[in-house]
């Protein structure tokens, strides 16, 4: 009776093993779809980074000539703001002497009344 119990048992075992195994045709068959696709994905995500990088190396210069342009527009803002500083005085100076100038005539006028004055009573003499 135990023999017959130990090769049942030995059975059981070697059919639990037997089809618990996966054989190297199945493991393929179930790894190269799987292989594929990974090989693809990898493709894609090389293809990818290489327009990641492009599109990076085309912001960059973006960005450069941006800066590039911001400070020469700066530079000619600053450059426009000390003219108008500079015209803004010179009208100052021109709006003085356009003063002075009137204040002159002013007396030169009066000088000249004077003067006619003086030689009438100079002629009725």
């Amino acid at each position: 009776m135990k023999k017959i119990y130990l090769a049942t048992f030995l059975v059981l075992l070697v059919g639990v093993f037997v089809s618990g195994c996966a054989t190297k045709d199945f493991v393929k068959e179930q790894i190269t779809p799987l292989s594929d696709r990974l090989g693809n994905l990898e493709q894609k995500v090389t293809a990818d980074e290489a327009k990641i990088k492009e599109i990076e190396s085309k912001v960059d210069a973006n960005h450069a000539s941006a800066m590039d342009a911001a400070n020469k527009a700066m530079d000619k803002a600053t450059k426009a703001e000390a003219d108008a500083m500079s015209a803004q005085q010179a009208a100052k100076n021109a709006e003085a002497m356009a003063q002075k100038a009137e204040t002159a005539a002013t007396e030169a006028e009066q000088a000249a009344k004077k003067c006619e004055k003086i030689f009438k009573l100079e002629q009725k003499k």
